[in-house]
């Protein structure tokens, strides 16, 4: 236990080196820089006076120039500077295939080409730090199987249902590694969202009686431009005459946008799901969507999304948000205009780009391989 100190990112990186000189390894090497790019000498680590009585670090201690001995082509290595100051274009991947692609990875090219390359082409993952909060995507998975679950069986078994059973046969299905002492705490924690799901959907389903079923992890795949695209829906609600309302479940709304908003801001997850739908490649569903809503359940608002215009009586009714009201005739638009989008940037994909290029530079702050990506504005 302990307190998460806002350290300098140099401390941070000395804390690192010092955590991974504990490490078992035949040898060690130790290689720092004398001078900036720009030629400005460097600060010590001060893991140099701490190791400076250290006899077995010590040994060999001699300077290497990189030079013709590190890499052949001196050409080489002044193209790769230059690419590192953002002079030139940093090399397209060669003889890269894209095959496969899902929602989630278009949308990190489109974020960072940088962020798919390390994560889709390298294979590379980011562990989330140990702490006593969940982390975010242990959270998500929890909360889908809980829904998943409840709606899986009709609503009048609901009141027999209980709780505290069911969410630690999830914990125990999802194989989460937590302490005894804390798992009291998170069932508590999750019984209560799991009644106020069912208090929600309760009265939800007495306003919108005309629910046929609740379609649940609903997966689908098809082939677009020589590339497999494939998903999973959370939930997918059908109407008696076989209508249906996409819905995605997100722990909070702080990063999200309406309808009218996706394209501006590359928020492409539902646009995925609507036009998937509507080329046929989600079996048993018809093709007629009449929105895509987030389902936000830290208020349980249902409301923030894509809509059209028709109302079903009692199933579906557009809700307050009015700039994300659609016709027909624009919800066909608006997946016109995303299947271009889609289009030029597989063409981009397939191409080999793995530039580190956000989209927004803001967002580098925050992102996870901001330390590894060398892009000329960090």
């Amino acid at each position: 236990l302990g307190f998460w100190l806002q350290d300098s990112e140099k401390s941070h990186l000395e804390f690192e080196l010092a955590w991974l000189l504990q490490m078992p390894t035949k040898a060690k090497q130790f290689h720092f820089s004398q001078a900036s790019l720009t030629g400005e000498l460097q600060t010590p680590s001060t893991q140099w006076m701490a190791l400076a009585n250290t006899q077995k670090f010590m040994s060999d201690v001699k300077p290497t120039v990189v030079d013709g001995r590190m890499i052949d082509s001196k050409v080489e290595i002044s193209e790769r500077l230059k690419q590192d100051l953002g002079i030139s274009e940093v090399s397209k991947l060669k003889q890269f295939k894209l095959e496969k692609l899902s929602p989630s990875s278009f949308e990190a090219f489109m974020k960072c080409p940088f962020i798919y390359f390390a994560r889709q082409t390298m294979g590379l993952q980011i562990f989330p730090e140990v702490d006593l909060e969940q982390d975010p995507r242990d959270k998500g998975q929890l909360i889908h199987k809980i829904f998943e679950k409840l709606l899986s069986v009709d609503q009048s078994a609901w009141p027999q249902i209980n709780l505290e059973s069911l969410i630690k046969e999830v914990i125990l299905e999802l194989q989460f590694q937590l302490d005894t002492l804390l798992v009291p705490i998170f069932v508590k924690k999750y019984v209560v969202l799991a009644a106020r799901f069912i208090e929600f959907e309760t009265q939800w389903s007495k306003k919108f009686p005309k629910v046929k079923k609740h379609h649940l992890e609903v997966k689908w795949q098809g082939s677009f431009n020589e590339v497999i695209i494939s998903g999973q829906i959370d939930r997918v609600d059908e109407s008696l005459d076989g209508r249906l309302v996409v819905i995605d479940y997100k722990n909070s709304s702080s990063q999200l946008k309406g309808g009218h908003q996706w394209l501006e801001n590359s928020q492409y997850q539902m646009f995925f799901y609507i036009w998937a739908i509507k080329q046929g490649w989600a079996q048993d569903l018809s093709k007629d969507v009449l929105a895509a809503l987030y389902y936000v359940v830290k208020n349980f608002d249902r409301t923030l999304g894509l809509e059209s215009t028709d109302s079903i009586d009692g199933f579906f009714q557009p809700g307050p948000r009015e700039k994300q009201h659609n016709d027909q005739h624009q919800i066909e638009e608006k997946l016109k205009e995303f299947e271009e989008v889609l289009n030029e940037n597989l063409q981009r994909m397939k191409s080999g780009e793995m530039s580190p290029l956000p989209m927004d530079e803001s967002t580098c702050a925050k992102c996870d391989w901001r330390k590894v990506c060398r892009a000329p504005h960090l």
